[in-house]
């Protein structure tokens, strides 16, 4: 009756519910014999590989419903039933007939299984579980809440949150979609841990062809969705150790690796960054045929790179949610879009302020991957005064969110934070960074916060020690303008606060001395006692 109404409703909301109410009851249907509902099962199953790739190309079945029947099928696939091994036995066929070792074929249940597989990215749709962005002033945690209605623009959404009984509209861009339901954990899945091997070289072998097999849009299609699917398999430790066995393992991984990374990299940014670089560069890498006949030298560039056998498997086995969302790369549009409100050079040039602070073999290189002269050596002979303040040259914000973070050499003196135009400190007077109404710090050997005054006791009396990261953000935002502090990657708090009261004061926090149109640059004032650096 279920699939009947699916079948024949007019209604889209009628279909939906129909899938979503069959997919928690199909895995807890028996197979009695003749009594046709082997045959029932067989044939919805088959329906949904047919539909799902299908809808693809003609785009006739409503994305809500694709997504509610990649749901059903996986559901399937993942829980013991009657119906599990033959849902899995459609999959693995689909998938290696048609993926095969030499040559590309294309057929009407191969985008499906892909899908299925983790090749599938959930859009936003009727009835789908979202998160909405958290609230940035109270730091609230992000709120889960159902898609119940969409408007004619599809930026914008009615949400129903799930704890309570509001609706709201909301834009796109403060959402992000909860996939209900993963993809299956094939190594986990009985009796199939045989063709696991044959899944995997299909996947692999497929991602080496080139362009020339088809020039179709599908095929390019069908090699990032086989990506997305690779990367999924890869989350499995045992699935790692399996792929690193295969010959195409190392070119998958060299071809991988951005243009730019001529040094060794740390391998735990090895992941579906550069993985998803891979679908575009095949088809126009010009070196790739001869990379393919001389996989020796690519698996001695590795080596030479610290691509170990052992460092790969570490970092393909280390969960993506460690970056807490940070990406390691961007292209070139995303980082030009986040540089709106940063004026001066991409070059990090320190300098000490007044220039005749200190000498400019103060600077040392720092760094691992992207070295840069960052590293800040107290010594006597290099220092003019016992209280210095460091900058970055040509250096300044007018608006968003911006973020630096220091590692400290000491658990002394250490003042860091923000200023602006009239921070002018001398070499004589021992004012840092945070001694003047120009400038904002905080210094963790104290426990203090510093605007032309000093505020104790801040953030629990919390003291940094030696090499511990204290990071420092500012989002400007005119009356809304803060800076907020971190500590070895915990978040202390918001330190100042445009119009309100410093933290333990009575003191109003003015972050605007020029106005709505006050610009910050970064920095940082060290106390030299003639110590070690």
């Amino acid at each position: 009756r279920l699939l009947n109404i699916y079948h024949h409703s007019e209604f889209k909301v009628t279909r939906l519910l129909a899938l979503k109410i069959i997919r928690q009851l199909i895995s807890y249907l028996p197979n009695y014999n003749n009594d046709g509902s082997k045959e029932l099962i067989e044939k919805f199953l088959l329906e949904i590989l047919h539909s799902v790739s299908a809808s693809f190309s003609s785009q006739q079945l409503a994305v809500e419903l694709v997504t509610e029947l990649i749901y059903v099928y996986r559901t399937v696939m993942s829980r013991r039933s009657a119906w599990q091994l033959i849902a899995t036995n459609f999959i693995f066929n689909s998938i290696t007939s048609h993926l095969n070792l030499t040559s590309f074929h294309s057929n009407d249940t191969l985008v499906a299984s892909i899908c299925i597989l983790g090749g599938y990215i959930d859009p936003i749709g009727l009835s789908s579980i979202v998160q909405v962005a958290i609230d940035q002033e109270t730091n609230d945690e992000s709120h889960l809440a159902m898609v119940i209605d969409t408007e004619s623009d599809t930026s914008f959404y009615f949400i129903q949150y799930l704890n309570e009984t509001v609706i709201e509209l909301i834009t796109i861009d403060r959402l992000r979609v909860v996939v209900q339901v993963p993809p299956p954990h094939l190594i986990s899945l009985p009796s199939v841990k045989a063709s696991i091997d044959s899944i995997l070289d299909a996947f692999g072998h497929f991602l080496q062809l080139h362009s020339a097999a088809s020039g179709s849009l599908m095929f390019l299609q069908l090699k990032r969705r086989s990506l997305s699917v690779l990367f999924h398999l890869l989350q499995d430790h045992k699935m790692v150790e399996l792929f690193m066995t295969r010959p195409y393992a190392s070119l998958i991984a060299h071809l991988s690796m951005p243009d730019s990374l001529t040094t060794a990299i740390d391998p735990c940014f090895f992941s579906k960054v550069f993985l998803e670089q891979y679908s575009l560069r095949l088809d126009m890498y010009e070196r790739s045929k001869q990379m393919i006949d001389n996989r020796e030298d690519v698996i001695d560039e590795l080596e030479q790179n610290n691509m170990s056998h052992h460092s790969i498997v570490a970092a393909l086995s280390t969960p993506t949610s460690k970056y807490n969302g940070w990406k390691p790369f961007a292209s070139k549009t995303e980082i030009d879009m986040w540089k709106q409100g940063r004026i001066g050079s991409n070059r990090i040039n320190l300098i000490p302020l007044p220039i005749t602070a200190a000498r400019t073999q103060v600077f040392e290189k720092c760094g691992q991957h992207h070295q840069y002269r960052g590293r800040i050596v107290l010594k006597e002979e290099y220092i003019n005064g016992s209280f210095p303040t460091f900058i970055v040259q040509n250096l300044q914000m007018t608006e968003g969110k911006w973020y630096f973070c220091v590692k400290l050499n000491t658990g002394d003196l250490v003042q860091i934070g923000w200023a602006t135009k009239g921070f002018t400190p001398r070499i004589d007077d021992e004012n840092g960074i945070g001694d003047d109404e120009y400038s904002w710090s905080y210094d963790g050997s104290r426990g203090m916060l510093f605007n032309n005054g000093t505020f104790r006791k801040q953030f629990n009396d919390i003291r940094w020690q030696k090499d511990d990261v204290c990071g420092c953000g500012i989002h400007i935002d005119g009356n809304n303008t803060n800076i907020k502090y971190w500590l070895n990657g915990k978040l202390l708090g918001t330190a100042f606060k445009h119009g309100t009261n410093i933290p333990r004061s009575t003191k109003k926090c003015n972050l605007l001395p020029h106005g709505p149109a006050t610009r910050f640059f970064p920095g940082v004032t060290l106390q030299h006692r003639n110590s070690p650096p």
